[in-house]
This record gives structure tokens, sequence and C-alpha cells, in this order.
């Protein structure tokens, strides 16, 4: 067409990976769902396989940076927005705005599994019955701190941080939970946290991206689709809370009927550093400073 795009994708070898999904299925203990494990690991590794270049063209492909954000493959963004403006920003939901209540209910053992011994909690603690979770189909990463991360996770385990984490006994690995625990504890720096309103749905086609640009389901900024829901299927997380149709423990109400928590300084479990700094388009946004 003429139209040279500025946007690349660039096929990654698995081989530039310390570990394959043969050996990650080896030593998973989850073995009903090895790809679930292996799927993460390639996250969490990502910088440091990328950061030396291995197994591609240096001429045609830059390091990757040190910021950068990692969105599950199944998740396409319908309405532009900033993820770093002017630091990380990190989404979150409770079980009230529509987190599923697997995901609210592992970070607490999980953190505990994989950083014994330590001081290490749970990014953000419960709050009136409420549980948090950090698991939003993307995270923003720095690169090197997520390298000290596993680094933390190789010393405590004695074993390399892969083989640790798939040795997991009486957790269930999650990249987003640990990775937020461990800066919280170890890194000082300033990030943002939001609500940001987003839809786990069962069908992906041009009718779904449509019907996001209607009144009703017009505050939702992504979307996640998942193989295991039904085409009618569809549950909002973090919206106005339109009336949609459920399944899988959705949360979805007529519009204010439902009672949902809204984040602030309390709720997240910290004052120290906290404060709102924005309440455009219905987000509350909070500022943490860790200095």
């Amino acid at each position: 067409s003429g139209h040279q795009s500025t946007q690349k994708i660039v096929p990654i070898l698995q081989s530039i990976y310390p570990f394959s999904l043969e050996s990650t299925t080896h030593e998973n203990t989850w073995t009903s769902k090895p790809t679930w494990v292996y799927q993460q690991l390639l996250k969490l590794y990502s910088y440091q396989v990328l950061s030396k270049q291995h197994g591609i063209d240096p001429k045609n492909i830059p390091k990757i940076k040190d910021w950068f954000t990692i969105i599950d493959s199944d998740t396409i963004f319908v309405k532009s927005i900033s993820l770093f403006d002017p630091y990380p920003i990190y989404n979150v939901a409770t079980d009230d705005t529509g987190a599923f209540i697997n995901d609210i209910n592992l970070g607490t053992q999980l953190v505990k599994e994989v950083f014994p011994k330590t001081k290490i909690r749970k990014a953000f603690r419960d709050c009136n019955g409420r549980k948090f979770t950090t698991i939003t189909h993307w995270m923003t990463f720095h690169g090197r701190w997520l390298d000290e991360m596993l680094n933390t996770i190789e010393k405590l385990h004695k074993k390399s941080a892969y083989k640790g984490l798939c040795k997991l006994k009486s957790s269930v690995l999650s990249e987003w939970e640990l990775y937020l625990a461990w800066i919280m504890h170890y890194r000082q720096y300033t990030f943002h946290v939001r609500q940001i309103p987003y839809i786990n749905w069962g069908m992906l086609d041009h009718k779904n991206l449509v019907e996001l640009n209607n009144e009703t389901l017009s505050d939702i900024i992504y979307l996640s689709k998942h193989d295991d829901y039904s085409i009618d299927t569809k549950c909002c997380v973090n919206s106005k809370w339109s009336k949609i149709f459920g399944g899988h423990n959705c949360q979805c109400c007529q519009k204010n009927d439902c009672s949902r928590l809204t984040i602030n300084c309390h709720t997240l479990g910290s004052n120290k550093g906290c404060k709102v700094v924005d309440e455009s388009n219905g987000i509350v946004t909070m500022e943490f400073n860790m200095l």
C-alpha cells in the first residue's frame, strides 16, 4: 500500500530461553496445566534473554528497554490509554468490581511460598473484607528489577528461579502478583494505581468491537478473550456496571445497583507516600511515592 508502519512484530525463538516447554513440564508440579506456568516464565525471563539479543538480529531489532509492558496475547486494547504517565501505572481489581475469586485468593499464599522467611507481603492487603488482585492481563516491568527478583528467588530456593517456580506446592503462580509484591518491598520509586475498566469475553470479532463503542459498554478500555467461555458470556471488571449478561461468577449489575469498593490510600493499605493525583474520566489514580 506504500504505507510504512513504525510498529514491528518480531518472532522470538523459544530456544533463547534457559528452559523449554518440555523441561518445565517435567519440573512442574501442576502437570495438568504445563503451558500455564510456561507462558508466565516466558514473561518473567523476557528481559534477561532479550536484553542480550540472543537469537535475534541486532542490526534490525533493538534491545528491549529497561521499562516495558507485557500484555497477554488474548488481550486487545480498544481505546487509547497511557500505561506510563509519567510513572508506571498498575491496574487493580477487587472481588466486588468483577475480579475472579481464584485470582484474588492466590496472592497471599503465593508470595509466602515464593519468598519464605522474608517480610515480603502481597502488594495490597485486604480491606473491609474485600481482596485485591493485580491479575488484570498486563503489567509494566522494569527489567533490571525483574532480574533482581529472579535472583532473589534463586537464592531463597537454592536452584534456578524457573525450577523453583515450577515446584510450587501450596500456591499457583502469577507473574503479576509476584512482581508487584517484590518491588513494593525492595524498590524505592513512584508508581500509579488505577481501577481501569475492562471485560472478559467469550467471543472476539468485529461485532464485539462495535458493541464496545455503544453507550452500554462505553467505559471499557480493553477486552480479553477466554476460550473456555461461551460466545455470549461477558464479564465486566472495574466498569460502570451497565447490565450485561453473566456467567463464570460475573458480577454485573444495572448501573449503580452494585456496591463496589473504590480505591484510595486507606483501601490500598497505605497512607505513607500515597495520594490521589487524578479523578478524571471516572477513574481514580493513586500515586505511591516509595522514595
